[in-house]
């Protein structure tokens, strides 16, 4: 595991340990403009059972990578020391996770066969609003006017 003087500096606001990578703080904008975005989507697609058929394995998906990317910067953040076998272990159970929602995903698509196209290029369009909204929020609360990453 980490040590607590391990972090990750550069264009962050604050100091934050590689262990908090995947915290409730940094989750928490995500995990909102997942929830506005379902009820949204609910509300606009037309068919809700079938938006939610692709949506849900969309943010479980994300959701997932998070904790793919997450672990994986645990293992790398080692920095020449031996790797303990939990940290490699957890980075191959978080990937199996991650690949058996993308089954769930793929599996989704082809039951959706008869749903409204509208339902799914809604449910699809979760892929790009989660990130790019979540990460905008994020990046407003977490970066440093001064730097050259800060967009605001």
């Amino acid at each position: 595991m980490t040590s607590a003087n391990e972090t990750i500096e550069g264009t962050l606001s604050r100091r934050v340990p590689v262990s908090e990578l995947a915290g409730s703080r940094n989750v928490l904008p995500f995990a909102i403009v997942a929830a506005l975005w379902i009820v949204l989507g609910t509300a606009a697609s037309g068919t809700a059972k079938a938006f939610l058929l692709i949506a849900v394995p969309v943010t479980l998906d994300l959701f997932l990578l998070l904790k793919v990317v997450a672990s994986v910067l645990v293992f790398m953040s080692q920095k020449g020391r031996s790797a303990d076998g939990g940290s490699s272990l957890e980075v191959a159970i978080w990937f199996a996770a991650k690949l058996a929602g993308f089954g769930l995903l793929v599996e989704a698509l082809l039951v959706s066969k008869e749903a409204p196209l509208r339902a799914i290029v809604w449910g699809l369009g979760t892929f790009v609003v989660i990130p790019l909204v979540g990460g905008m929020w994020w990046g407003r609360k977490n970066l440093k006017p001064e730097s050259p990453d800060y967009a605001w």
